[in-house]
């Protein structure tokens, strides 16, 4: 689905004295950190680069989307019925015990290897690319962003 290296980067040790250096060097007005030895700033194309994102394609956009069905579109696209948040998210403490009940069979079918995926995949994007403030819920419409793989790795 295109996110194998921001996967593979996993949790990162923050250095929090320099992020209190840098922030204490940073210039709204220019949107750049003025260091010792200029200005310097972070571009779109270094996050491409580092992170191995597209940018070029597609755009992933969060608007709203509510099927009619949103506990049978779950249990199709993730595998589980996990319980609802509010109307637009689900908790994410159903998703890890689904996960966790599940991971030691290997039998398992191409479709369910599809929906163990999609639940990864719901992990790393609510967790890297779309946190919340409570870290505990997905919105639906990363569901919508992972139905189809193919097209789910062509976004930007």
């Amino acid at each position: 689905m295109g996110f194998r290296l921001v996967f593979d980067i996993g949790y990162m040790e923050y250095d929090h004295h320099l992020l209190t250096a840098l922030a204490e060097r940073w210039r709204p007005e220019t949107h750049s950190f003025h260091l010792f030895i200029g200005e310097a700033t972070i571009t779109l194309q270094d996050v491409e680069v580092l992170m191995g994102l597209r940018l070029d394609d597609l755009p992933v956009t969060g608007s709203e989307w509510y099927p009619s069905d949103i506990d049978g579109c779950v249990k199709r696209l993730l595998g589980c019925r996990p319980r609802r948040y509010r109307k637009a998210a689900l908790r994410l403490a159903c998703l890890r015990e689904h996960l966790k009940d599940h991971r030691e069979r290997i039998d398992i079918l191409e479709e369910e290897a599809l929906q163990r995926t999609r639940c990864h995949v719901a992990f790393l994007l609510t967790g890297f690319f779309f946190p919340d403030k409570s870290q505990n819920k997905i919105d639906l419409f990363v569901l919508r962003l992972l139905e189809d793989p193919e097209t789910c790795g062509c976004l930007s």
